[in-house]
């Protein structure tokens, strides 16, 4: 079931999402009010979600953390997903290296951030997927993208996909 949260993910990144976090050790980074978080908790053996709840210059500047635990409850992923209020960087180093097959990046949008948050999530990731949320809608996100993990092998809306083998 598509979960009725606020989202600018389409139906189309969604069905991607899905099929991704199927029976996979998930590590969101960028919840909002959980849209994201509820698709992939529904299929996904957990969720590691981390967000500070604050908002941004791009998503505003709300707390969603009320909403978000409001919309865990509702749609019953409680128990599936563990949710981290803070910011990216300081809680991946709390991660454990290669604890997760899925890592979905729909947090800060600017270069600078996008850029560190990939450089640091990578080694948590083991084989697996990294998606990124808001691909060709902005530049500093792109261009992030491409200079730390290359060309996407499969875009799907603005989801960059990539397919990634465990670090060396």
């Amino acid at each position: 079931m598509t979960p009725e949260i606020f989202t600018a993910v389409t139906d189309s990144e969604a069905a991607c999402l899905r099929a991704l976090a199927r029976d996979r050790k998930v590590l969101e980074v960028g919840a909002q009010f959980g849209f994201s978080t509820v698709l992939m908790a529904q299929v996904a053996e957990y969720v590691v979600s981390v967000d500070w709840h604050r908002g941004d210059d791009n998503a505003g500047w709300q707390d969603s953390w009320p909403q978000f635990q409001q919309n865990l409850t509702r749609y019953a992923v409680v128990d599936r997903v563990v949710p981290i209020v803070a910011r990216s960087l300081d809680a991946f180093r709390h991660l454990r290296d290669g604890a997760f097959e899925l890592v979905f990046h729909d947090g800060m949008h600017d270069y600078r951030g996008v850029h560190d948050d990939l450089r640091a999530v990578r080694p948590l990731l083991g084989a697996g997927y990294l998606a990124v949320h808001d691909y060709g809608r902005f530049d500093g996100l792109t261009r992030a993208c491409h200079e730390v993990l290359g060309t996407p092998d499969q875009v799907v809306g603005t989801l960059a996909v990539y397919r990634l083998t465990a670090p060396a």
